[in-house]
């Protein structure tokens, strides 16, 4: 079993925050004109950070995440 299983319980967004800040997201879908097109749709931000999420703790199940 890896090290890692059962982390993302423990695992806040501050943690992913302090490499790939909000300032860096921003810039990034600026860059590539990504927009929040649809009312009531999960913000792109979100979801870069949640991207993430899912990459560093692939081991755990994606409602874990």
């Amino acid at each position: 079993m890896h090290p890692w299983v059962g982390l993302s319980d423990h695992v806040r967004l501050g943690v992913v925050t302090r490499w790939v800040t909000p300032e860096l997201v921003a810039e990034v879908l600026e860059k590539c004109r990504v927009r929040d097109k649809k009312p009531g749709a999960l913000p792109a931000g979100f979801m870069v950070y949640f991207t993430l999420a899912l990459a560093l703790f692939q081991q755990d199940s994606y409602d874990d995440v």
